[in-house]
């Protein structure tokens, strides 16, 4: 049985009425590595997770056992052929790892386990349940991987030189640039492309026609101009921008007419160039007078711009092949699968999987993913066909480097076991064909055209004619290592309907879906064939209701669709994705209706396992935000921005959030998939670099590079992972021996971004040795965690060595000032543990007049922000943290609320767009959201004591507030803190079996305690509890 207590508007069920006389009950929520019967593991030990079920008083785990077998009959009777761990003595019951027999690939493991109490009681075995391993070796991969040869048919790019008006060009010019091309009189061109790019903008018209233009440095446009040239004199005319660095420009074309002889155009000092454009200009009988020979700025491919990538680099294309299996049942199937860039598999017509942009982004020179699905029930006996989508995704774009080494190709393995033992393998080899698919360009970035008109019905079905495709090439090349998922993949997990839609010009409709989200835009639409309808996709609107794009920067985050003219036609792409909460629709045969539309939320498929709520609603809608904010930057790595033209790993960002993102969701398997990134990304002298993935990266900052200490270190103090720090460890001690290597006397002292984007700006070389010192810090208690004492001891000490040199270089042991005297400068050492003790409460009360001085309002950057409300509770000013958490003014959550944020800003004044004049300002940017890591460590009062939550510490901080609440599902069970003050002070707290608990509450209070609590009363009158596992109410005594 089960009793609510009511607490003034709090509900306590206290399960621990209901108890197992005869022992624990039956193992609860078995997991594999972190998932729920996964498949396609490639760890050869995977990690064993269960909740220990008894709900009794102080229940713990004396002692398991874990069985493990081919067949779930056998371990549900308790037989272990594949592992027996017979009775171990032990209180873990989180991450055992398997140590059975050696297992194959495609092997289906079952599993359970049972516990013992300390009293010897036994509990009943768990509900088998099972993990299936994936392909373990090199060896195991019969497929090939295989790419079609469309490119052949298209030149490559031709480049002259990078060309610029002589003169000197300031920021924000635009020059003009104009060449006489002359085709043969007999001329007929069979096909041309040009190709384009500046730096910054630039638009290419061609005998009077606008083509285009690209308006992101470093980046090509291609175009299709074959239906523009004409035999005899062509003009070439083309607009240039300059906004930043380096003026240039740089263009070729390449012709081939219908007898097979070819003309080149390559931009170089036989064009002419003007700094004005008088009318007419573009034409080809225009007067150039006065134009003059431009300036050589660079050969193509050298220095400042080397080689640029296109934006849109491979066409998206089919890959096919038909099979025949046996008319007989087929046990199992199971398809491996992966691609470079992403891909969407089909058997017999159906789309394997929800999976988006998979295999997802990885260091794709070292690293591959490949994800695993069960097809059973796809197949048929007799005619099958298995269909391969392509499509750029991260490899193909220029996301942190060019990753792109050639044509997209793909790889899959099909393994079919029949019921009588029997097995069929169907790979991708040279027997598949392929044929460009209706996609004509797709980047992350820019967006995706489709045109419908060029769909191929049933290209993915038995029975197609696919006799004039082309035949698979089997790509030869080295390539990076094939790896399983590791993580949850990114998943539609939502659909918005817009809350309005305005016309803010003619023909011009913007959908406002009320929320900054990430994802994509799904179109309905009747209309003629050929009409093209646009979509642009932005965050906010400009005060005329028009889109606003400028933070976009050069991302176009533009979907263009082709009708094919038959009927209701629904759409959405296959391969983008962005940040938006606005939609510009254009082209639209006639007035779209509301539901013309629709938003579909798309991230990392993270399990939501916290929730937090209080009495106050700004809070509770920064909150809100902060989850929004998440999920739109968790996208296979942890981004940090989902719509301006980064979208990149940036190492600081996460470094900051990691601790609020381990409240709110499960990320344990992202992020040991990232930091798999972050050391694969690294240099060759052990620096960590500012982003992940990334290629042919620098050194990172402080505080972003630390990224490789830090992130481990919140992986285990939340999910008690040790295995991160054993895979990491080599990584993270080379990171401190770069410090070490780079330091000045002995302190590292590097600058670069310091603590970004905050309102008074701090010195940036300080943090450098505080992260020094944090990093060699961590880096000694994860020693200890797995054993490595002496290490730790070592570390310990240069810790120490650290913390006296960054005091006597930076500490006024006059005034208790930090170089600097800003929040953040007196902040990070004090936080970090550099300040001396004895110092400490001097250097507090700085911060405190500091913030008084502004008005109780921070002044923090992305680094300062994240400790300041954790170190002013932790130092005893809960009454200033309470005012910060409330504020309503800039600089503040509460501003970016009033002012109708509905995620994180990266900017405290984000809204001041104008003002800023900086692309640079996302308005969906997790960094500032760290502030949930003090909604549930403090404001509702749940710590942990020991790494996972073994030991668990509740210890609220109501700062000014009335009630708060917050429950985590931990690896051991749910745990739950809910306060209330109402005519005195109430609180409920639910501790899981198998934990025990320290409870400190801001108020004396009784409880009913159980055999083996204590209750402890200090000399002011406190009081703590130290309990075990149950639920337990306290009340305040006065």
């Amino acid at each position: 049985m089960s009793r609510t207590l009511a607490l003034s508007g709090l509900a306590c069920v206290v399960v621990g009425l209901s108890v197992h006389a005869e022992g624990p009950g039956i193992p609860q929520n078995l997991r594999c590595e972190y998932e729920y019967n996964p498949i396609g593991l490639d760890v050869a030990q995977p990690r064993l997770s269960w909740e220990v079920n008894d709900p009794r008083r102080g229940a713990k785990q004396a002692a398991y056992q874990i069985v493990v077998a081919p067949g779930e009959a056998s371990v549900d009777a308790g037989e272990g052929t594949l592992w027996d761990s017979g009775r171990v003595v032990s209180g873990q019951s989180i991450h055992v790892p398997y140590a059975g027999r050696v297992l194959q690939e495609g092997q289906r493991c079952y599993w359970s386990v049972r516990t013992w109490d300390d009293a010897g009681a036994a509990s009943p075995w768990a509900k088998p349940v099972f993990w299936e391993m994936g392909l373990l070796d090199a060896s195991d991969w019969q497929a090939k991987w295989v790419t079609i040869d469309q490119e052949k048919s298209q030149p490559e790019p031709v480049f002259g030189d990078w060309i610029w008006y002589p003169a000197e060009s300031t920021d924000e010019v635009t020059r003009y640039f104009r060449k006489v091309v002359e085709l043969p009189a007999d001329a007929r061109v069979a096909s041309a492309t040009a190709w384009g790019a500046a730096n910054n903008e630039f638009v290419f018209t061609l005998n009077g026609k606008e083509l285009g233009g690209c308006d992101e440095w470093k980046a090509v446009e291609s175009f299709d101009v074959a239906q523009e040239l004409v035999p005899g004199q062509n003009i070439i005319a083309i607009t240039g921008v300059h906004a930043r660095g380096v003026a240039g420009l740089v263009f070729g074309m390449h012709v081939t007419l219908a007898d097979g002889r070819t003309v080149e155009v390559r931009s170089g000092q036989d064009w002419l160039t003007c700094a004005e454009a008088p009318e007419g200009w573009q034409s080809l009988k225009f007067d150039t007078k006065g134009w003059i020979q431009p300036k050589l700025v660079a050969q193509y491919g050298e220095p400042p711009w080397g080689v640029v990538a296109d934006r849109f680099p491979s066409r998206s294309f089919y890959l096919r092949r038909a099979f025949t299996t046996e008319h007989v049942t087929i046990a199992r199937a199971r398809v491996y699968v992966s691609a470079l860039g992403a891909y969407r598999l089909f058997i017999n017509g159906t789309r394997v999987g929800h999976d988006e942009l998979t295999p997802g982004w990885t260091y794709f020179p070292k690293h591959i993913q490949y994800q695993t699905y069960d097809v059973t029930a796809l197949l048929q006996g007799g005619e099958n066909a298995a269909g391969l989508l392509l499509g750029n995704g991260w490899w193909g774009g220029s996301m942190a480097g060019a990753w792109k080494d050639g044509g997209l190709r793909g790889i899959a393995q099909l393994e079919i076991t029949y019921a009588d033992g029997r097995r069929q393998l169907i790979a991708t080899d040279e027997r598949w064909k392929g044929h460009v698919s209706p996609i004509v360009k797709d980047s992350i970035y820019h967006g995706e055209v489709y045109d419908a008109q060029l769909e191929i019905a049933g290209w993915n079905e038995p029975g197609f004619n696919d006799e004039d495709w082309l035949p698979a090439r089997v790509w030869e090349k080295p390539m990076g290592q094939l790896t399983a998922q590791t993580g949850p993949t990114i998943q539609v997990t939502e659909e918005i309907s817009a809350v309005g839609v305005t016309a803010p010009g003619p023909g011009v409709f913007i959908f406002d879906f009320g929320q900054n989200a990430a994802g994509r835009a799904r179109l309905k639409v009747v209309g003629p064939k050929g009409a093209r309808v646009q979509i642009r996709h932005g965050e906010i609107l400009r005060p005329d209701g028009s889109l606003y794009t400028d933070n976009l920067q050069g991302a176009k985050c533009t979907d263009l669709y082709i009708l094919k003219g038959a009927g209701e036609e629904i759409w959405e792409p296959a391969f983008t994705y962005r940040g938006f909460r606005y939609a510009e629709v254009t082209g639209y045969p006639g007035v779209p209706p509301k539901d013309a539309l629709v938003m579909r939320v798309m991230h990392a498929a993270l399990p939501s396992i916290g929730t937090f709520t209080c009495s106050e609603d700004i809070v509770n809608r920064v909150q809100k935000n902060i989850l929004w904010g998440m999920r739109s930057n968790f996208y296979s790595v942890p981004t940090d921005c989902p719509q301006r033209d980064e979208r990149l790993g940036w190492t600081g960002d996460i470094q900051l959030f990691l601790p609020t993102a381990c409240w709110n969701m499960q990320v344990a398997g992202f992020m040991t998939k990232w930091m798999h990134d972050v050391v694969d990304s690294r240099t060759a002298d052990g620096a960590i670099t500012d982003v992940a993935p990334a290629l042919n990266a620098g050194p990172g900052a402080p505080g972003w590079a630390d990224v490789v200490i830090v992130a481990p270190w919140d992986l285990y103090t939340y999910y008690g992972d040790t295995r991160v720090i054993e895979t990491n460890y080599a990584a993270m001690a080379d990171w401190l021996d770069y410090m070490r290597k780079m330091a000045t006397d002995g302190l590292y002292a590097a600058g670069r971004y310091g603590d970004w984007v905050p309102v008074e700006p701090s010195p940036k070389k300080t943090l450098a040795g505080a992260y020094q010192y944090l990093s060699i810090k961590l880096l000694a208690e994860m020693a200890q965690g797995i054993g490595k004492t002496s290490d730790a001891a070592e570390l310990r000490r240069q810790a120490a060595s650290i913390a006296s040199l960054y005091n006597q270089r930076y500490f006024n042991v006059e005034t208790n000032q930090y170089e600097g005297n800003t929040q953040t400068a007196n902040l990070v050492p004090l936080w970090f543990g550099i300040t001396p003790e004895d110092k400490r409460a001097a250097v507090v009360e700085n911060i405190a007049k500091n913030i008084i001085d502004h008005d109780n309002h921070l002044t923090t950057g992305f680094i300062g922000t994240a400790y300041l409300m954790p170190a002013l509770s932790t130092f005893g000013r809960d009454d200033l943290a309470g005012r910060i958490a409330v504020q309503r003014t800039y600089p503040s959550w509460g501003y970016m609320v009033e002012a109708g944020a509905t995620t994180i800003w990266e900017r405290w004044n984000s809204n001041q767009y104008e003002e800023l004049h900086s692309g640079m300002n996302s308005f969906n940017h997790y960094a500032f959201g760290a502030v949930g890591q003090w909604y549930y460590e403090y404001l509702a009062g749940i710590r942990p004591l020991e790494p996972g939550f073994k030991r668990i510490l509740i210890d609220p901080h109501p700062s000014g507030m009335q009630r708060a609440e917050a429950s985590f599902h931990s690896m051991y069970g749910p745990i739950r803190c809910a306060w209330y003050k109402d005519n005195g002070f109430k609180m409920c707290v639910t501790i899981p079996a198998n934990t025990t608990a320290v409870i400190k509450t801001p108020v004396p209070c009784d409880a009913d305690l159980g055999p083996g609590d204590k209750k402890t009363i200090d000399s002011r009158g406190n009081t703590s509890f130290d309990v075990g596992a149950g639920v337990f109410t306290f009340t305040a005594t006065r």
